[in-house]
């Protein structure tokens, strides 16, 4: 019996479909590993301190934050780095906003740091989770 050359390209179509929808259906279901977490900070407003006016206050926006698992305020370290050295801050020179009250980092958040002596103006915020950065500003 011979074979047609009509029935081999057929044959021949079919096969390649069949390899292209099972390449297909392991990328679809291959599990997708999330974005990590990072944000974009922005600062907001930077005024003088309201007990000392050699000091400022500054606040800081979360303009953006993309990526999942979204961190728990309450596990990140908020660290000015400037010439004087790397301080995290915590009350009272540090207040966080959480706009949503969800407790976690999300977008609209706002942090408030007080009594930024002129050298620290000069310095960076870095917000760490987990051993690894997911946010800066330069003051």
């Amino acid at each position: 019996m011979a074979v047609r050359p009509l029935h081999l390209v057929a044959f021949s179509l079919v096969a390649v479909a069949a390899v292209l929808g099972a390449y297909a259906w392991y990328l679809i279901n291959q599990e997708q590993e999330p974005d990590p977490f990072s944000m974009t900070l922005l600062v907001s407003s930077s005024d003088a301190n309201g007990t000392d006016e050699n000091l400022t206050d500054v606040v800081l926006w979360v303009a953006v934050a993309q990526g999942e698992p979204k961190p728990k305020w309450s596990e990140v370290d908020v660290r000015l780095e400037s010439a004087l050295g790397n301080e995290t801050l915590s009350p009272p020179r540090l207040d966080i906003s959480d706009q949503d009250d969800n407790g976690r980092v999300t977008q609209g958040d706002l942090l408030r740091l007080f009594g930024l002596e002129p050298i620290e103006m000069q310095g960076r915020v870095t917000l760490w989770t987990d051993g690894r950065a997911i946010g800066m500003v330069e003051l």
